[in-house]
């Protein structure tokens, strides 16, 4: 495919084959999807498209011979029961194979998955394809090892809250939220873009505060360290003030005493 030995073959055909037509077409797409590095493309999407019936070979779920996006769930959930270091719910084979089988996808969920700016970005997509799949399934089904599973991996992403009562009361959410085996259940309290801006409009205004109290902190220290000049300036004002003050009565009194003997 590679090298276009395939259209090399065809090329050599004494008859044009119609029933390969089909074929042909599914072939030229393949060789550009192999270009492509993103998650869900590649040469592993190749594979599971030119071959529907290839069970998932990602070494997470393998040994479970997951051949359809409904036998996907049960082995993951098989997966995290038995495995307690398990790192990523996602890799290269996976991306590849729910982007052949599921037809559900938005879209964003695999673009998310190559995030490098935000560290939390693609555990939590990963979650959300997941919780995609969980949600669109004939029959809803909870998966308990999954959601604990899901949630303890989901821990380091409290940090992104400034506060910390909000963080702690986020993480004892997400092991609820685990615990019942809903994946979207525990999105919706560690995804909620709400809390998110709220969290952090309440940072911001902490930080404006924080810098108007050091202003006003750094102004008092150096007003106590020019103590006499404003001591001095202030004198000035005073005394120029009461100079006014009494040169103002003493003309009063030299008006007044000539108007009482002019009579």
């Amino acid at each position: 495919m590679q090298y276009g030995i395939i259209d090399y073959w065809d090329a050599s055909q004494p008859r044009t084959r119609i029933d390969l037509v089909t074929l042909y077409r599914d072939l030229k797409r393949a060789r550009e999807v192999m270009t492509r590095t993103a998650s869900g493309e590649g040469v592993e999407r190749v594979i599971y498209d030119l071959n529907p019936a290839l069970a998932c070979l990602s070494p997470l779920v393998e040994e479970y011979y997951v051949i359809d996006i409904d036998s996907l769930l049960p082995a993951m959930d098989s997966l995290a029961e038995k495995s307690d270091d398990v790192r990523f719910l996602i890799d290269r084979h996976l991306a590849a194979f729910i982007a052949a089988h599921f037809s559900g996808l938005r879209g964003s969920e695999l673009r998310d998955l190559d995030n490098q700016a935000d560290p939390y970005l693609p555990i939590l997509a990963a979650i959300r394809l997941l919780s995609l799949i969980q949600e669109r399934a004939t029959r809803v089904k909870p998966y308990i090892n999954l959601g604990k599973l899901a949630a303890k991996m989901l821990e380091p992403t409290v940090k992104r809250y400034h506060n910390r009562q909000t963080r702690e009361r986020i993480a004892s959410a997400m092991k609820e939220a685990g615990a019942t085996g809903r994946l979207s259940e525990l999105l919706s309290v560690t995804d909620n873009y709400q809390i998110v801006e709220d969290d952090e409009r309440r940072f911001q205004m902490a930080v404006m505060e924080y810098r108007d109290i050091t202003n006003r902190l750094r102004q008092l220290v150096s007003d106590q360290g020019n103590r006499g000049a404003i001591s001095r300036e202030l004198g000035a004002q005073v005394s120029s003030v009461l100079s006014g003050v009494a040169t103002m009565i003493a003309l009063l009194a030299i008006v007044l005493v000539t108007f009482l003997t002019s009579g």
